[in-house]
């Protein structure tokens, strides 16, 4: 935001401290694109489980805007991150059924390619409809980076509200 906060830096042996006021901002943009097949490997009354292959691609853009003001002056500095990575992924999703309306869904898959490792994992609770489902998930993803780069972990998760339509 535009809000200024000041920091005391205290100046060696004077005992005296210097104010500095700065403000700073941070945009993040990424998009995730998820592209895999899968095979049921298991099913019964209660369970439904399938193996899923395929890749993840991830691209970022992040930059920081940082300005300090001390002793009437000013500096301004930005910084600018920006890249994208495949991966190739393996994992399992699939339901268990509580009830033929309650289900328990889930989804875990791990790889690596561009980057040194990445997983993912979701699950949650959905309620069927004769036209779909409605289910609430939480998602987590995770990116471990080759070394050398200036962005070594990426950790992203939060809730899903999805509706799917049968047709």
């Amino acid at each position: 935001g535009d809000q200024a906060s000041s920091i005391a830096v205290p100046l060696g042996l004077t005992g005296r401290t210097l104010n500095i006021a700065g403000n700073a901002d941070l945009e993040f943009t990424g998009w995730i694109l998820n592209l895999v097949g899968g095979r049921t490997v298991f099913e019964n009354s209660n369970v439904i489980t399938d193996v899923l292959v395929g890749a993840r691609f991830l691209d970022l853009d992040a930059q920081t805007n940082l300005r300090l003001d001390a002793l009437g002056r000013t500096k301004a500095i930005s910084v600018n991150l920006s890249g994208n990575v495949w991966d190739g992924v393996v994992g399992l999703k699939g339901k268990i059924k509580l009830t033929p309306q309650w289900l328990l869904p889930f989804y875990i898959d791990a790889g690596a390619g561009q980057s040194k490792f990445t997983w993912q994992a979701s699950a949650g609770v959905s309620y069927a409809y004769s036209w779909g489902n409605v289910a609430l998930l939480y998602r987590y993803l995770s990116w471990r980076y080759k070394s050398g780069g200036a962005l070594r972990n990426l950790n992203l998760g939060g809730p899903i509200l999805g509706v799917v339509y049968h047709f």
